[in-house]
C-alpha cells in the first residue's frame, strides 16, 4: 500500500510512518513545508504528485488548554484544513484515514460513548475537532474516523510520560477525569 500521511512531525505520524515502513508500506510523509493541509492547492498538488491509495491525516492542533485562547488556530487545523483534505481525496478516489476525540462529547455520560451518541463538545478544541469530523461524514464515502482518548507514543510529550515525570518530581498528584 502506498499511504501519504500527514502531520509527519507530530508523535502519532513518527509513530505510524515507522510501523507503516516496517509492514512493507511504503509511506510519503512530506515536511509541513511541502503539505500544508491548510492550503486545499496544495494538498491536491501533493496527491496528485504522489499518487498514493490512501491517505492519513496526523495533522492537528493538539493543545487542548490552548485551543480556549487561540481558537481560530485550532479550527483551521481541526477543522477547515480537514474539508481541504476530504476534498482532495475525493477527487482522487481515495479513502482518508481521520483521527479525532472523545472531547466531542461532553462527559456527562455514566456509561461509554458508542458511534450513535450525539457528540456536544464543551471546549474550543473539541468544537473544533467535531468540524473536521463534519466534514469527513459531510464530503466522502471512504473513510476511517478514529475518535481516541489519549495518544502515547515513542516521539513526544504524551500523558503517560508526563505522569512518569511527575510521579518522580511531586509526592502527590491531581488528575481530572
Amino acid at each position: 500500500m502506498r499511504a501519504l500521511v500527514t502531520g509527519s512531525a507530530g508523535m502519532l505520524a513518527k509513530d505510524l510512518v515507522g510501523v507503516l515502513a516496517e509492514r512493507g508500506h511504503e509511506v510519503i510523509a512530506p515536511p509541513e513545508q511541502e503539505l500544508d493541509v491548510t492550503s486545499h492547492t496544495n494538498v491536491v498538488d501533493v496527491i496528485q504528485e504522489a499518487r498514493p491509495e490512501i491517505l492519513i491525516n496526523c495533522a492537528a492542533y493538539t493543545a487542548v488548554d490552548e485551543a480556549e485562547k487561540q481558537e481560530q488556530r485550532a479550527l483551521l487545523l481541526n477543522g477547515y484544513a480537514v474539508q481541504n483534505l476530504c476534498l482532495a481525496c475525493r477527487d482522487a478516489a481515495i479513502p482518508l484515514v481521520h483521527f479525532s476525540t472523545d472531547y466531542v462529547f461532553d462527559g456527562a455520560k455514566k456509561e461509554p460513548y458508542t458511534i450513535y451518541d450525539h457528540p456536544n463538545p464543551v471546549s474550543a478544541y473539541g468544537r473544533s475537532k467535531l468540524l473536521g469530523e463534519k466534514y469527513v461524514l459531510w464530503l466522502l464515502q471512504k473513510f476511517y474516523l478514529i475518535r481516541t482518548a489519549w495518544l502515547f507514543g515513542h516521539h513526544g510529550n504524551n500523558f503517560i510520560e508526563t505522569m512518569l515525570r511527575l510521579g518522580n518530581e511531586k509526592k502527590h498528584l491531581s488528575v481530572v477525569k
